[in-house]
């Protein structure tokens, strides 16, 4: 009776994989609370009060920057772009919604069903 015989008849999982997803996870110190799509704040980010401890100096950050920036000389721009105050923030925020809406738009077409390649049994 060689190894793979062996485990089978034992009951243990053959495959490394199903090992690996029956592991226990240890149970986090923080609260676990999920939102509407899953995702668990508890784990993932921290509490809500946590988050918001950390966004609001962020957006105080990223405003103080803008302001700089009406503050930089322009006598000698490149391009149109840099003689315009903001426009790097505003360029960057746009290039970002839309690298995330187009990355949405293409998954809804690329991805397969959980059963695309049969059960998980079969």
């Amino acid at each position: 009776m060689n190894l793979q015989t062996n485990k089978l008849r034992s009951g243990a999982p053959s495959n490394p994989i199903e090992n690996r997803s029956k592991r226990a996870i240890a149970p986090s110190p923080l609260p676990v609370q999920q939102d509407r799509r899953g995702i668990s704040f508890g784990r993932d980010f921290g509490t809500p009060e946590q988050i918001q401890k950390i966004t609001i100096p962020l957006y105080g950050v990223l405003g103080t920057l803008v302001l700089i920036d009406f503050l930089v000389p322009r006598e000698h721009a490149v391009f149109i772009g840099d003689s315009i105050p903001g426009f790097s923030a505003l360029y960057a925020l746009i290039a970002t919604l839309l690298i995330i809406f187009v990355s949405k738009f293409l998954g809804r077409g690329l991805m397969k069903s959980e059963d695309y390649y049969g059960g998980r049994y079969d």
